[in-house]
């Protein structure tokens, strides 16, 4: 019994890529220029910042919480440093007397 390989009956048809607009930020709408429409595409840049101050005191506050935060994780690093420390010294220490 010989297995025949499968007839191909046409070739697959194109991929039909639509046009791209000139510029990637025009917003393109399907319904036309409807007045109600939003844009799709965010065109303008950020808004001005109205608080400046805010801004940097949240940026300082987040600074000192974060400093602080990093002195307790180095002061209990070095608890526990100290603590290993003390217990190597205490159980691998050579002990002297013994033996020669």
């Amino acid at each position: 019994m010989t297995l025949a390989a499968p007839a191909v009956l046409a070739a697959p048809a194109p991929i039909v890529v639509p046009p791209q607009p000139v510029s990637p930020n025009v917003a393109v709408s399907a319904a036309g220029s409807d007045p109600q429409a939003l844009p799709v595409v965010f065109t303008h840049g950020l808004p001005p910042i109205q608080n400046a101050a805010a801004v940097v005191g949240g940026v300082v506050g987040m600074t000192l919480v974060a400093a602080g935060a990093g002195a307790l994780t180095f002061r209990g690093a070095s608890v526990q440093k100290a603590r290993l420390v003390a217990a190597r010294a205490e159980f691998l220490a050579p002990r002297s007397g013994r033996g020669v």
